[in-house]
Formats: C-alpha cells, sequence, structure tokens
C-alpha cells in the first residue's frame, strides 16, 4: 500500500479552476477549436494553441466533475475525447517541444515514456487518473477493439493522426476507424 500512495504523492496533478462552462457548451467549443489546430494529416498545430487555450482550459475543466449518466456509446465517445483533449493539454502545458519522453518525473521516470502517462494527473468524471489509468484500465476494458488505438492519439511520431472533430455521442467506434486506415496504409507502404 505504501508504493501506490508514493508514486501518487510524487505524481505532478494538473487541476483546473471551477468549470465556467457547462460540459455540452464547453465540448462544441473544443470541438470548434479541434477543427482549427489539427492538420489534415493529424497533427497538431500546438504553435495555434494559444489563440485556443482558453476553450482546451474550459473543456478540460468542465471534464472534471462527475458527470451525469450517460448511455456506453456517448460516455466511450467522451472519454476518448477527453483522452485526446488531456494529451494535448500536457504537452502544452509541460512546454514539450520533442517527445513526451521529456517529461520527468521521479520515479515514474525510471521508465522512458511512463512520466507522461502516468505521472501526470487529471481531474475527469469526479476522479483523479492519468492517461495511462484512462487507456488501459477505463477504456481498454470496455472497447475491447483494435481500432481504439486508431482513436486514441499520444502526440508521439508513432501515433495515429488525430481527428480534426470530436467523436459523436451516437459511437465512437463508427469513427475510430477511420483514424486507423491511413496508419495501415502507411505500414504497408513502408514495407517496401
Amino acid at each position: 500500500m505504501m508504493i501506490p500512495l508514493l508514486l501518487l504523492a510524487c505524481a505532478e496533478d494538473l487541476r483546473l479552476p471551477a468549470p465556467s462552462l457547462g460540459v455540452d457548451e464547453a465540448e462544441a467549443a473544443w470541438g470548434e477549436a479541434l477543427a482549427a489546430l489539427v492538420t489534415p494529416a493529424g497533427r497538431v498545430r500546438y504553435g495555434a494553441l494559444p489563440a485556443h487555450q482558453a476553450s482546451l482550459d474550459a473543456y478540460v475543466a468542465a471534464l472534471a466533475p462527475a458527470w451525469e449518466p450517460l448511455d456506453d456509446d456517448a460516455r466511450d465517445a467522451r472519454l476518448i475525447n477527453a483522452y485526446n483533449a488531456l494529451v494535448i493539454k500536457a504537452v502544452a502545458d509541460q512546454g514539450l517541444t520533442g517527445s513526451v519522453q521529456d517529461v520527468q518525473i521521479f520515479p515514474y521516470s525510471l521508465i522512458d515514456g511512463a512520466s507522461f502517462f502516468a505521472g501526470l494527473h487529471f481531474q475527469l468524471n469526479g476522479e483523479t487518473t492519468n492517461l495511462y489509468d484512462l487507456e488501459h484500465d477505463v477504456l481498454r476494458p470496455t472497447l475491447n477493439d483494435a481500432r481504439l488505438h486508431g482513436a486514441l492519439n499520444c502526440a508521439s511520431e508513432g501515433c495515429p493522426p488525430l481527428r480534426a472533430s470530436l467523436y459523436p455521442a451516437e459511437g465512437p467506434g463508427r469513427g475510430a476507424h477511420r483514424g486507423r486506415q491511413p496508419v495501415c496504409r502507411r505500414a504497408r507502404a513502408h514495407r517496401g
């Protein structure tokens, strides 16, 4: 029990002030900002983020308190959209210009890349979580589908491109394959 408490004590908590917008309003504003920030190749224009920082912060803040109950598709879409927004927020907040592996939070830094995914903590749906737990303990058990990898963007070179829009509440599984297809095509093209 002492080790998990120690790890949590060493983590960096990225808290925001209380939300000023409801989740739906903040989500709509972030969706518009996302469309402006993501290139056709699925990369984030981090240099343009300052103009949209308020939308990102409002969205992340609106996701922090416990949500009203959602049906499974709406919950999954919100969690995928939250994961992608939290990655963008973490990259911006950490001032990363190179790699997510540049984040160093002891003891997570003992494993390459672990600080970014496990050492940065966020408030989401009334609980404290990190990107690793959100993907592996929350999303993967409910969306046990290879297309999930195509829906999540981890701000790394080998990561699938990011959609320039939010996943719809009526079923992220339907849109997840859209992010996956170019990755599969690219992998075949590189085989030679």
